[in-house]
């Protein structure tokens, strides 16, 4: 009976961790790919997993580039119709948190994840704006920290 009862724990533990995909990717889950070179929302972009050392995505990162490794900047007009794809997709509202006059990040939480969009404006260059999104399962986050402080303890 303790068995069946941990068993029965163990399984709505796994199910309230985040099932969100990003095209092929999706948080929780394992991947042998280490990159996508895709579209979203219209927009070339780069898609990287970032994965615990048992294999399962705990983040997401999505880039602006045309070939999936360089970034490319992006009109506010790209940022807005990213910002709408997500909201209408994930049914996500975004709250604004301004790091300056010009950069600022967007912030929604969806299920057991947030996603990030930080917005880094140039008015100098042309396009303006330096675009990255993160979408992260902030329980395997937690995980991926202690990972890393183990990792940076047994160092030394």
């Amino acid at each position: 009976m303790k068995k069946l009862l941990v068993a029965i724990m163990l399984v709505g533990a796994l199910s309230l961790q985040a099932q969100v995909s990003v095209k092929s990717f999706t948080l929780g889950k394992t991947s042998v790919k280490p990159l996508e070179k895709t579209t979203l929302g219209g927009i070339s972009v780069g898609i990287v997993p970032f994965k615990l050392n048992d294999g399962r995505i705990y983040d997401i990162a999505i880039i602006p580039s045309n070939d999936g490794v360089n970034s490319n900047r992006v009109y506010q007009d790209d940022v807005d119709r990213l910002k709408y794809g997500f909201e209408t997709h994930y049914k996500v509202k975004f709250t604004k948190h301004t790091k300056n006059s010009t950069d600022y990040i967007l912030k929604g939480v969806i299920e057991n994840a947030i996603i990030y969009f930080i917005v880094e404006e140039n008015e100098y260059m042309d396009p303006p704006i330096k675009l990255a999104m993160f979408v992260t399962d902030p329980i395997l986050n937690q995980i991926h920290e202690k990972e890393a402080r183990d990792k940076a303890a047994s160092d030394f």
